[in-house]
């Protein structure tokens, strides 16, 4: 896993992804946890903190992004508002 600190999203998400579906095909239906020996352990919890990690970056940038569309609403409205208190710059230019 050279991967795990790098900061491409899609790059490093599906190698996770085919991590975890490696691990998952390999070890078929899971037992339960106390059952695995210590190797396997530590592998079901790496791919369980992974794929934490995935679903917390994942939120974290579906909340960005809906925080940057409310940022540009509140500026397009802005502008919009005080639209009236410019020249247009087609006039200010000579074109019209």
């Amino acid at each position: 896993m050279s991967n795990e600190g790098t900061s491409s999203g899609s790059r490093t998400s599906t190698s996770r992804k085919e991590i975890v579906s490696e691990v998952v095909s390999s070890c078929g239906k899971f037992p339960p946890i106390q059952e695995l020996d210590s190797s396997r352990r530590q592998a079901y919890a790496r791919v369980k903190f992974l794929l934490y990690v995935e679903i917390g970056e994942d939120s974290l940038q579906l909340e960005n992004h809906m925080k940057r569309l409310q940022n540009l609403r509140k500026e397009l409205y802005y502008i919009k508002k005080t639209d009236w208190q410019y020249e247009p710059i087609d006039k200010l230019i000579g074109q019209s």
